[in-house]
């Protein structure tokens, strides 16, 4: 539940500015990842719901390059976050259950 209540009063936290991403979009962690999902589902995945995907980063690993079971999501507007979350996380997705949350600024 803190996690809705986080994304859905993000804060300067975690708005983003400058750099990579789209100011004031949300940015969120998707965890248990199945290792074969490619970046282009996970996006097609958040666009079904209706939620405007800005960026979609598959996390891999340095030495294999194969995924590392989780990703980044960065969604238009901030507003969108609490709704992704309520609405993907737990549900499953090429035979995972998601884990999703507000992204931790770096």
């Amino acid at each position: 539940m803190a996690a809705v209540e986080r994304a859905m009063n993000p804060g300067a936290a975690h708005q983003r500015s400058g750099g990579r991403g789209h100011p004031g979009g949300s940015r969120l962690f998707v965890g248990n990842l199945d290792f074969g999902t490619d970046e282009q589902e996970l996006r097609d995945l958040f666009k079904e719901k209706g939620f405007t995907v800005v960026e979609a980063s598959l996390v891999k690993d340095r030495d294999t390059g194969r995924s590392r079971g989780f990703a980044f999501v960065e969604l238009a507007k901030p507003d969108e976050a609490a709704k992704a979350i309520e609405t993907l996380d737990g549900t499953e997705f090429n035979g995972r259950d998601l884990r999703i949350n507000p992204a931790d600024q770096r």
